[in-house]
């Protein structure tokens, strides 16, 4: 009885091990950023366009989580989120929400299969990109393109979970064949949209 116990146990910790995510973003922390005269300057251009302001802006300063590069979205209060903070992400008639990358980093795999959780509430559609990047014959590596692995159109009203499973698709370069390792991830936020998100986490199958 002794050595099934034990097995189950075994058996159960290995389970729970393959659940732990490869990523897991919550945007839960944030700190205040010193803005540089070029950030500043790209505030100005938004609002001159008048795109949204991807940011909260507080004097010399804009909020932001941790980690995150360039204009990391609104931070959603512990009072309106999932779990702990959150982020918004508004995007205009011609302007983007793009690359969050630093958070994800380069780390799928073209091999593997991934399954995915993400908690979102909003309007418009939230995408989850991978930036494509080979390798010819001679050891040259481009950039090919960028690949859209998660779509999802929001719904209206409170948050909801979605569930779903991706893989990088195949290379669509017959001279940069091969590719250039672990690929990058990042969230797009496509025209038109105010998109809230929480709780990302990433699987491999």
């Amino acid at each position: 009885m002794k050595h099934i116990v034990i097995a189950v146990i075994a058996a159960l910790s290995l389970n729970a091990s393959a659940e732990e995510p490869v990523k897991e973003v919550n945007f839960d922390t944030w700190e205040a950023v010193p803005m540089t005269t070029t950030f500043a300057a790209s505030i100005k251009s938004f609002i001159d366009n008048n795109y949204p302001v991807p940011v909260e802006i507080q004097g010399p300063t804009y909020m932001a989580f941790i980690p995150s590069w360039g204009f990391p979205g609104i931070m959603v209060p512990e009072n309106e989120a999932v779990k702990g903070k959150a982020v918004y992400f508004e995007s205009g008639e011609e302007s983007y929400a793009v690359g969050q990358h630093i958070p994800f980093g380069a780390f799928l795999n073209p091999e593997k299969e991934y399954r995915y959780e993400i908690y979102l509430k909003g309007h418009g559609k939230f995408s989850f990109s991978a930036w494509l990047s080979g390798v010819n014959a001679e050891g040259k590596s481009k950039f090919i393109s960028i690949a859209n692995l998660i779509e999802i159109k929001t719904e209206e009203g409170d948050w909801k979970k979605y569930e779903g499973t991706f893989k990088v698709p195949e290379n669509p370069d017959a001279e940069y064949s091969t590719y250039n390792g672990l690929l990058l991830g990042g969230i797009m936020i496509p025209r038109r949209a105010t998109i809230y998100v929480d709780e990302f986490r990433i699987f491999e199958k």
